[in-house]
């Protein structure tokens, strides 16, 4: 079970790729098999005790082929690193890193407060996308995702209208937001412009590995979902 872990003001972050053995690109069903190894270093005791925060996502990269992409929120570096290869020297049979000219080791980072809410945000939508996706299903939860994108969010129907029942359903993560009373921030995260460049919503799209057509620009004012 994975368990909201609320990010330190100051954390190192690094971004590594991961594909197939042989460097074989994910597609996109490939992708969630490259997930579910994933897993097994995600739920590790000792990445979680020197990872508080991590997300991911399906990202294209220079040679115009796919990869996951893994950016991790460290608070011993050295620690995360030795087990991310420890991991893969244990799995070698089935993924290894594509070295990408955006991979970068763990470099320190203190944002401030716009930026510290958005890397909190992906962090703690991963951790809901994980648990939902393995409980209810990555298909049901793709159309769920399809659904509200392309078709409820026009329309400015609030997430919660949509995923609620089914977050609250399948995953502890969203439970304990629910008991912490953040879920509510969370819903605001997920159609919350960050930093003027950054839409919450974008990043569940992605990470369901969907495509995500042109968002209109009322889509980035504060009170475009009604309420």
């Amino acid at each position: 079970m994975l368990t909201i872990q609320k990010l330190p003001v100051k954390y190192f972050m690094g971004v590594e790729f991961f594909r197939f053995a042989g460097l074989k690109p994910p597609g996109t069903h490939e992708y969630f098999a490259c997930l579910d190894v994933m897993r097994v270093l995600f739920d590790h005791p000792d990445f979680k005790s020197s990872t508080p925060g991590f997300y991911i996502s399906e990202l294209t990269n220079e040679d115009g082929r796919n990869s996951l992409r893994l950016v991790y929120h460290s608070i011993d570096p050295t620690k995360t690193q030795d087990f991310i290869k420890r991991f893969l020297e244990e799995n070698k049979s089935s993924v290894t890193l594509f070295v990408s000219t955006e991979s970068r080791k763990p470099q320190p980072s203190a944002p401030e407060n716009e930026e510290y809410r958005f890397q909190s945000f992906l962090s703690t939508n991963t951790q809901v996308f994980l648990e939902v996706s393995q409980s209810f299903g990555i298909e049901s939860l793709r159309a769920l995702v399809f659904s509200y994108r392309c078709n409820c969010f026009p329309q400015r129907i609030p997430p919660e209208a949509v995923f609620e029942w089914t977050f609250t359903k399948h995953s502890e993560c969203f439970r304990q937001l629910q008991s912490a009373s953040t879920d509510k921030q969370y819903w605001s995260d997920l159609v919350h412009y960050f930093n003027g460049q950054d839409f919450g919503l974008h990043f569940l799209v992605n990470m369901s590995a969907l495509q995500d057509p042109a968002y209109d620009p009322k889509s980035f004012k504060e009170d475009w979902v009604l309420r």
